[in-house]
């Protein structure tokens, strides 16, 4: 029966046959040199450091270069494309099943089995949601340590509730700016009186430029989460003190992101496996230079 251990360097679950027990080898995630376990429930020993710990926690570089952003995300992508296409075909499974009960002509199906889908489509998007943040794991595991491996698109569930806190706690953030934006609108759409109209307009552009402030400021909270495993309140602070003063080189690149996206969406979706993991590295790569990267928790 084979003996399973955990790399003292990385944390990372390995195993070994019976007759590797107590040998010397290297851990397939961080290269370190590893003594494994002579028997069941024995510690592993480390002979000699990998590359991971070399480098350890990588610091923030605080720069926001989109050239370079762009760059070191298609060469991670091109490193290890066959990981992250995997990966982002189980993500994309993941969506469609979560978005399958919304995908229906509310003029041909009856308000009754519409009242039926609405809540299985919910409880599927609570379900699966923290496998479309999977990629963000990958990412994060390859930019830190150089490898990774696809069951990490399912590590998500270990951090489920945090996760789902701050992604509502992101959510509700933007709240009190669609009133904003949504309460003249109304006015000028009831009244159709052109001073309300212009008031609508002003108040537009303003809540919509505000819009776009606070989710940028809150927008590194899920990577806090994911790399340091901060609490969802902890988090938003963190990101917001991050991106002060960067928010537009941030929209600017998330603008990029998201061209790059919708290219890989008219591509028949087919460019999607590309484009997204591309915009996944992209946002650990903002994240890296802002706050920094911890190596990676073990599976």
């Amino acid at each position: 029966m084979p003996v399973e251990f955990r790399c003292p360097q990385c944390g990372q679950l390995l195993s070994a046959p019976d007759e590797a027990a107590g040998s010397t080898g290297s851990c397939r995630f961080c290269g370190a040199t590893v003594t494994a376990p002579g028997a069941p429930g024995e510690p592993a020993l480390l002979v000699g450091p990998g590359p991971a710990a070399a480098s350890g926690p990588v610091p923030p570089d605080g720069t926001l270069d989109l050239g370079a952003i762009l760059s070191e995300s298609w060469q991670t992508l091109s490193a290890n494309w066959g990981l992250f296409i995997a990966s982002e075909l189980i993500v994309i499974i993941a969506q469609s099943i979560a978005n399958g009960p919304f995908n229906f002509n509310s003029e041909r199906v009856r308000w009754e089995l519409i009242a039926i889908l609405v809540p299985i489509g919910i409880a599927l998007m609570l379900a699966l949601f923290p496998i479309q943040l999977g990629m963000l794991y990958i990412s994060s595991d390859v930019l830190a340590r150089g490898n990774s491996e696809i069951p990490r698109v399912f590590a998500g569930y270990k951090q489920y509730g945090k996760l789902l806190i701050t992604l509502l706690l992101q959510t509700l953030a933007g709240v009190p700016i669609g009133l904003v934006i949504g309460f003249p609108i109304g006015i000028a759409a009831a009244t159709k009186s052109p001073f309300a109209i212009g008031v609508a307009v002003v108040m537009g552009i303003a809540g919509i430029i505000g819009l776009f402030y606070v989710m940028l400021g809150l927008s590194l909270a899920t990577m806090e989460v994911i790399n340091r495993n901060a609490d969802p309140m902890d988090a938003l602070r963190a990101s917001w003190s991050a991106t002060q003063g960067r928010r537009l080189e941030m929209f600017a690149i998330q603008l990029v992101m998201s061209l790059v996206s919708t290219v890989g969406v008219f591509a028949c979706c087919v460019g999607l496996v590309f484009t997204a993991p591309l915009a996944s590295i992209a946002q650990v790569i903002v994240y890296r230079q802002l706050r920094g990267l911890q190596p990676p928790p073990a599976l």
